[in-house]
């Protein structure tokens, strides 16, 4: 006797009812995933017992390249009375020709209404020939399909009126639950569908409401920072203005004869302005004049002084970008104050619709009157 053969009859032997004796064991796959051609994926693997009454299931693993060496595990045990049984298919597949054993044969077993381990479903397994621990492996394949068909179908196993009631009676309790549950959820939808729009409205409502705040945050940071970058290019401005008019001063202080900026005489530079031959050598030969250049010229101490021309080309860049940031300023202030108001006014309509369904829902509920005694 195989080693499966002996673990399997080990499991069952305790399980049987008197008059109940156990007649072969089998390993089958049961499969899933088909493919195109309906040829199957992946493999859940069982250990079958049968006996003279019913067929005992086990799920169990396998190892080898082929699968067909299951392991000496048994789980998840299942029972098939063969009286739930109200028919047994089986034919040959024509895939697995490779596998040990050749092509495998499918063995369904198809029960009465809620009758069978999963309570009315199909159970459908591949048997393949050869499975190593299992001495009657190949004889099950060859004959106990249609053996149990046969049997099936002269009716050897007929199903006792109590136990036909029984199952009756649970067929029709599960009716009616699923009756009643249908009717709940029709219930839950309708409830849910009649909440639908006010929830879809309060939504848009809230996202409306969250835009606005969101406007009024970016109103009031750009406002916020263009001002200071505005008030930043005024100072620079001013700056600016200062610091021409005081260069102005000293130019003229140098046209008058003066030393500029406290210098030391007889120094090559002083401040802006440098005094030296190689300025006017310089630019008679690009043919050029001080004062057509816009520079300054002045003689002190007899030395000429050049001094460049005071631009104003940074003071009138300072200028654009304060105008420029200006504009953004209102901009940001508008866009502050018109979304604020806009977002007071949009939480006022929807106070104000509170209000009235309230009053609605108030003058629609009658008035009871309390009876009068006689």
């Amino acid at each position: 006797m195989g080693a499966i053969d002996e673990f399997l009859r080990g499991i069952v032997q305790p399980q049987l009812f008197p008059g109940e004796a156990i007649q072969i064991c089998a390993h089958a796959r049961e499969p899933h995933n088909f493919n195109m051609l309906m040829v199957p994926q992946r493999n859940d693997h069982w250990l079958l017992v049968a006996t003279n009454l019913r067929l005992f299931l086990f799920r169990t693993r396998t190892s080898g390249m082929w699968e067909n060496a299951p392991k000496h595990e048994a789980t998840h045990p299942q029972i098939f009375p063969f009286d739930e049984l109200a028919a047994v298919e089986s034919k040959v597949m024509h895939y697995g020709q490779i596998v040990p054993g050749g092509p495998p044969k499918m063995f369904v077993l198809a029960p009465h209404p809620m009758c069978g381990p999963q309570k009315g479903a199909r159970i459908r397994f591949d048997l393949y020939a050869k499975a190593e621990g299992l001495d009657d492996q190949a004889r099950f394949v060859a004959q106990f399909p249609e053996w149990l068909a046969g049997q099936v179908q002269a009716g050897a196993y007929p199903m006792s009126e109590e136990k036909r009631a029984w199952f009756a009676a649970e067929g029709a309790r599960q009716a009616e639950q699923a009756r009643l549950q249908r009717i709940e959820a029709d219930r839950r939808a309708k409830e849910f569908n009649a909440k639908l729009l006010p929830r879809a409205l309060a939504v848009v409502w809230l996202g409306v409401l969250g835009a606005l705040g969101l406007s009024t945050f970016v109103g009031w940071h750009d406002w916020s920072r263009f001002s200071r970058n505005r008030d930043q290019y005024l100072e620079m401005i001013t700056k600016d203005h200062e610091q021409q008019a005081k260069t102005k001063k000293e130019y003229q202080k140098l046209e008058d004869g003066e030393m500029p900026w406290e210098c030391a005489k007889g120094a090559k530079e002083c401040g802006p302005c440098d005094h030296g031959e190689i300025w006017e050598k310089s630019w008679k030969k690009a043919g050029h004049t001080p004062k057509s250049d816009g520079w300054t010229v002045a003689k002190v101490d007899g030395a000429k002084w050049f001094c460049p021309p005071i631009s104003d080309s940074m003071t009138k860049f300072n200028q654009e970008q304060a105008d420029k940031y200006g504009d953004q300023v209102l901009v940001g202030l508008l866009q502050m104050l018109g979304s604020f108001v806009v977002f007071c006014a949009w939480i006022g309509l929807a106070v104000l619709l509170r209000k009235r369904s309230q009053k609605k829902s108030a003058e629609a509920v009658p008035l009871t009157v309390a009876p009068t005694a006689t």
